[in-house]
């Protein structure tokens, strides 16, 4: 009997371990006895379920060169994956990719069949300088994907200048068919208001509404009703009401069976 791979594994990056200015790449290993810990640590409503499974994952760092003392702003483990597996997914035609970071969905959506162009748009010279000889190298695999990764701030950098300039191939400068903006290194409430800065900024080029933003969903509150038990978050009619409660008419959490549900404004902020 053989071990299949876990899931994730198709999407585990391949870039070289290096250093360029304040950014380095690096592997790391998660312990059998860190991933108890995490286990444990998931129980909390607040980690929302996340941890890592023991193993080997590469992660992006920043960090004064002396000291590199910043954490890691992205890695290859399963729950960063799972951030991103709604939009890749759902990419196909003309894609458009703000933030290259280890480059796992760029790679994700190279080898995606639907997809037949790809712009990625990365702010940092010293993160293409590590990261972008790998994604190059998988996009010399799918001559059939037009690709280019271009230098520059998502929020400012224009396509329409660019090609005027003859910096970049005139296909950059087409609409796009779906967006992923991934250009934030935490969950932050600040980050909602760069939401729409970014998409106000390429609504030229692809609809606000198919353009998609890291942490969004795990930001603002996509239902009018919240469990104070367990944290779920949905809509009144996914409620169960108990009948024997009929005088008090008690709504029941699908997800805990507690009656603890209060109502909450669709779109709260839910740090």
């Amino acid at each position: 009997m053989t071990n299949r791979e876990p899931w994730w594994a198709k999407y585990k990056v391949d870039v070289p371990e290096g250093v360029s200015g304040v950014w380095r790449v690096e592997r790391f290993t998660v312990t059998e006895e860190d991933e108890r810990a995490g286990r444990l640590r998931a129980c909390n409503p607040s980690s929302r379920g996340r941890y890592t499974p023991a193993g080997e994952y590469t992660g992006l760092f920043y960090g004064k060169p002396s000291t590199f003392s910043t954490g890691v702003i992205m890695s290859d483990t399963p729950d960063e994956m799972r951030d991103h597996l709604g939009f890749i997914g759902a990419a196909s035609g003309r894609v458009l990719i703000s933030g290259l970071g280890l480059g796992m969905v760029t790679q994700a959506v190279l080898r995606n069949d639907k997809v037949t162009h790809c712009t990625v748009v990365e702010v940092s010279r010293d993160v293409i300088r590590l990261v972008g000889p790998t994604v190059r190298a998988i996009a010399a695999e799918r001559p059939d994907v037009q690709f280019a990764l271009v230098c520059g701030d998502a929020y400012t950098w224009n396509p329409s200048e660019a090609v005027q300039a003859h910096r970049v191939p005139s296909w950059v400068d087409e609409p796009y068919d779906i967006a992923w903006h991934d250009i934030w290194p935490d969950i932050c409430e600040d980050n909602i208001q760069d939401f729409g800065r970014i998409r106000a900024h390429w609504r030229d080029w692809c609809l606000p509404e198919r353009q998609h933003c890291w942490s969004e969903a795990m930001l603002v509150t996509q239902g009018n009703r919240q469990c104070q038990s367990c944290d779920w978050i949905g809509y009144e009619d996914e409620l169960e009401y108990d009948e024997e409660e009929d005088e008090l008419d008690l709504p029941m959490c699908p997800n805990c069976g507690s009656d603890e549900v209060v109502e909450i404004e669709e779109g709260t902020v839910i740090l």
